[in-house]
């Protein structure tokens, strides 16, 4: 029987695969005309959206409230914030590289045509983290601030554990379990008309950047994805297999749901559903761990942005001329961590990201403009590197944790 839904499964992530590739070719094929389609898979995507505040909230809430044990959730907490600074880290220091070795702004015409963007400044750390708590729980979810929801989301999840009453805890528990199973049945019926609307959302991009996609912004591209495979290789894939024994292949094939659909969908946040399924059904991840650490990765883990705005600043640098110094290299680190660790995995919001970097560094914002015409291109990328790397941080977490656990079984240890 497991067969036979493992085939399924596939059959699905390979229908949205076909889609979005036939969909690209009409795109190209038929140009412009093929924008009027793409209502149909805005639609689609707006099916994912409408669902996916109550998905997160009611996940978080269920993975935390499953933990009984504060000093299990506390570590295994502390494991997946640890993880996803470092792996941002290293994400923006492999597109310092790439952006070094390709040169991709070398030759690139300046003009000052594009229309400068304004910019929010750059907020303290003390607004920050201020920002991160909300003072209202039903603005916060009208308005789909991920980061308030994780926040909000957690604090319910602490509320539940600390509740005296066992019965009282296992009643909420399982009344927020039955909601996400809810939630996943929403997003089930969303996965059967997906390459309908994925075939949209590609034909409608093609349509409108045709070939562009080989035009000034082709160096870029080819910079910012070559990143993107050294880092997917040589951070999630080796630490993946040193630690779980899992290879690049089988990670590949077993998350290859969570891959199309991030790819189509260009949001970490509308892919939160189905990763969820992929790292309980595919890689087997305990049912507390993958609610708590998918979740907050797709508001917290931006690597795939880390790569694009280390590279883009790079970018803009060659374009202008202008050499960074140790000291402004290591500026654009710290400050892609910040902001990209405060992102919030909607599509195209990563643009705002580049921009605030762009202003603190001095960058020309219309090199930024220019950038944010070919988004979508990026998109892809960014968001399905995030959304690999929680699902990969996801399960060397939920194996530590296991290792643990059987370590302590065989002293005779109960926690």
């Amino acid at each position: 029987m497991s067969e036979q839904n493992g085939k399924k499964k596939f059959g699905v992530a390979s229908r949205i695969l076909i889609a979005m590739v036939l969909g690209a070719i009409a795109g190209f094929i038929v140009g412009k005309p093929a924008t009027q389609i793409q209502f149909i898979g805005t639609i689609w995507l707006n099916m994912i959206k409408m669902i996916m505040v109550p998905t997160v909230v009611t996940m978080v809430v269920t993975g935390i409230s499953g933990m009984d044990n504060p000093k299990t959730l506390g570590r295994v907490s502390l494991k997946v914030v640890v993880f996803y600074v470092i792996t941002t880290i290293l994400a923006t220091l492999v597109g310092m590289l790439v952006g070094e070795v390709f040169q991709p702004g070398i030759g690139f015409k300046f003009t000052e045509s594009a229309t400068p963007q304004q910019v929010a400044k750059l907020t303290s750390v003390s607004k920050f983290v201020v920002g991160l708590f909300s003072g209202n729980l039903f603005e916060s979810l009208v308005k789909a601030n991920m980061m308030q929801i994780l926040v909000i989301s957690i604090i319910l999840g602490l509320a539940i554990v600390m509740i005296p009453t066992k019965e009282s805890r296992e009643y909420l528990h399982n009344w927020f379990s039955k909601m996400s199973e809810m939630c996943l049945s929403v997003i089930h019926l969303s996965m059967i008309v997906a390459p309908i609307g994925v075939f949209c959302l590609m034909a409608g991009a093609m349509g409108t950047y045709g070939l562009g996609f080989i035009g000034t912004m082709g160096k870029l591209l080819a910079a910012f994805y070559a990143g993107c495979a050294i880092h997917f290789f040589l951070v999630y894939c080796v630490f993946l297999w040193i630690n779980t024994g899992i290879g690049p292949i089988e990670f590949l094939r077993l998350g290859m749901e969570t891959f199309v659909t991030a790819i189509s969908t260009c949001s970490s946040a509308a892919t939160v559903p189905v990763n969820l399924h992929v790292a309980k059904d595919n890689f087997g991840v305990d049912e507390n761990i993958a609610n708590f650490a998918i979740p907050l990765g797709s508001s917290f883990n931006q690597d795939g942005g880390a790569v694009l705005s280390s590279v883009v600043m790079l970018f803009c640098a060659q374009a202008i001329g202008m050499q960074f110094s140790f000291m402004q290299l290591f500026n654009i680190l710290l400050l892609t961590v910040v902001v990209t660790c405060g992102s919030s995995g909607v599509p195209g919001g990563g643009i705002m990201r580049l921009l605030v970097v762009a202003a603190a560094m001095n960058l020309p914002l219309e090199i930024i403009a220019m950038v944010g015409g070919f988004y979508r291109c990026f998109d892809m990328g960014t968001t399905s590197m995030s959304v690999m790397g929680d699902l990969s941080a996801t399960v060397v977490i939920d194996r530590w944790e296991k290792k643990r656990a059987a370590r302590l079984a065989a002293k005779g240890i109960k926690e």
